[in-house]
């Protein structure tokens, strides 16, 4: 036999471990949480410092070498007799000497250009002070730095374009032994003396300086979780000891439920004793209740029925009455021949074979006989229509049939006729009843889907949104007490969904329209 996880004896180390598993993990989350979010947002400011470091240097250089750039037109403009020379001369034992940035490690640096196209020789350099080795000699545009970049090609194509270039390349840095560092450049044209002037920085600073505050924020991180688990050691004491006298309370409170059950228990064993008992005599009472519903529908449809022979029979009773008095009179006169008889008398034939059918469908109707079969819609119909039809007639109320053939489903037929009887009786009797001008009443059949659907229509004044819901319920009628018991529509749907396995809905459209929807019957099934 499974030992029990959870139940009164293990609660107190039940809620214990749940309290330490839920602090721990609560606490692991925060300090997570709140560590990865530091962590994030500092490569967030990363990319912005990087960002603005950058600007903040290609500002720098761009103000170096515009400041050259002025003072050789203040040169030009107040030369007092100086040759271009010996200006040129002047103004480079200056510029060797411009140094700038935080370290004062940065220079200016001019090239005597030759060919902007570039190519061998395209300039020469005139001043260096990081390489004193290149001053005044031929340099070459193919000159690549450690990574493989031409970038005196790249600032010399963005000169011919606007004059000036910010480029990017790896380049040696002073008093640094030799390594070579990423370099930032702003080269400047000055046409009137063939001049290219650059000044540069060095990118290499922002790394040192985003590994400092890297290394900041590991000292900040492992502070805080070393705060947390402080914090955690005490909310993990103050959580025991709250969880063991919880626990306590709770198997108190067990203990106290348990006999409250015990004592339920053995009041519902008592109820249930006799449950089944019960329950069979309250199924056995609504089936009868069932049968006698439905046979006081049935006594109900009789009167229905009888009305409707009755006004089926009136005029093959007065045609029969008047063929008796042809012959009386024919007799009379003397004028009665075997010719004449016979015609009559295949007349009268005619009329008494005409109400003996009727009396076949009455009959047929409330035969007794409950067993399922399989029947053809189209033909039930008509059954029920040749009891009513003749009252619709005398009503004056139009009816359309527009039924498919082949329309087979199972169940008692005598059944599924009374229901098409009662909703083609209650369509007349509303039709009568709110003098409808025009009257008419649509019965259509048709296969969806595998299912035989009926609608049974009228063009009345349809049924009123308040009483929709209500319209299938026993006893409900919106007819007077004496005129209706109010058990047609429930004992039809009762019929149809509870014997034919289908469904009986209405809705309004331009009218009331009934719908009927039984499951088709494609093969014959074995019928009991």
């Amino acid at each position: 036999m499974k030992k029990i996880l959870f139940d009164e004896k293990n609660i107190a180390y039940v809620i214990i471990i749940n309290s330490i598993v839920i602090i721990l993990a609560t606490m692991g989350f925060i300090s997570y949480y709140f560590i990865s979010k530091e962590f994030k947002d500092f490569e967030i400011d990363e990319k912005k410092y990087r960002l603005e470091f950058y600007e903040h240097q290609k500002n720098i250089i761009h103000r170096e070498v515009d400041s050259v750039i002025d003072l050789i037109d203040f040169k030009i403009l107040n030369r007092k007799n100086q040759s271009i020379e010996q200006m040129q001369q002047e103004i480079s034992q200056w510029i060797n000497f411009i140094r700038f940035g935080e370290q004062e490690n940065y220079y200016v640096f001019v090239y005597d250009n030759v060919n902007l196209q570039g190519k061998e020789d395209f300039a020469r350099m005139r001043i260096n002070p990081n390489r004193e080795d290149l001053v005044g000699k031929y340099i070459s545009s193919e000159y690549e730095d450690p990574t493989g970049k031409r970038f005196r090609e790249e600032f010399l194509e963005d000169i011919r374009e606007r004059g000036e270039s910010y480029t990017t390349y790896v380049y040696k840095k002073p008093g640094d032994e030799g390594d070579m560092r990423l370099k930032l450049s702003y080269f400047r044209y000055y046409p009137e003396w063939n001049w290219i002037v650059a000044a540069g920085v060095y990118l290499d600073d922002i790394d040192k300086t985003i590994e400092h505050r890297r290394e900041l924020l590991d000292k900040r991180a492992k502070k805080e979780l070393s705060t947390s688990l402080a914090i955690v050691f005490i909310i993990f004491t103050f959580a025991i000891v709250f969880s063991y006298f919880l626990s306590e309370k709770i198997k108190s409170y067990f203990e106290a439920y348990k006999k409250r059950i015990r004592q339920k228990t053995e009041a519902i064993e008592e109820f249930n004793k006799n449950l089944e008992q019960r329950v069979q005599e309250e199924i056995e009472k609504n089936r009868e209740k069932e049968e006698m519903l439905i046979h006081k529908a049935r006594l109900i449809s009789l009167g229905e029925m009888i009305s409707n022979i009755a006004h089926q029979w009136r005029q093959p009773l007065s045609q029969m009455s008047s063929i008796l008095m042809t012959l009386k009179m024919k007799h009379k006169l003397k004028k009665l021949d075997d010719a004449y008889i016979e015609k009559k008398v295949k007349e009268a034939d005619a009329l008494m074979e005409y109400m003996s059918s009727t009396i076949d469908v009455f009959r047929n109707f409330f035969s007794p006989n409950k067993q399922r079969t399989l029947f053809q819609v189209d033909e039930s119909v008509e059954n029920a229509l040749s009891i009513v039809r003749s009252s619709l007639a005398h009503n004056s109320i139009e009816l359309t049939v527009d039924i498919a053939q082949n329309l087979c489903v199972e169940g008692v037929e005598g059944e599924f006729e009374q229901v098409v009887l009662n909703l083609l009786s209650n369509a007349k009797d509303s039709l009568v009843a709110n003098h409808t001008h025009n009257p008419k009443i649509g019965i259509y059949a048709q296969e969806i889907e595998g299912f035989a659907h009926i609608e049974i229509s009228d063009n009345g004044s349809g049924i009123d949104a308040t009483i929709k819901d209500k319209i299938f319920d026993p006893f409900f009628s919106t007819k007077e007490e004496s005129q209706s018991s109010g058990i047609g529509l429930y004992m039809s749907k009762l019929i149809v969904e509870k014997n034919l396995n289908g469904k009986l809905r209405v809705k309004n459209q331009q009218g009331a329209v009934f719908m009927i929807t039984i499951p088709l019957q494609r093969e014959s099934p074995s019928l009991g």
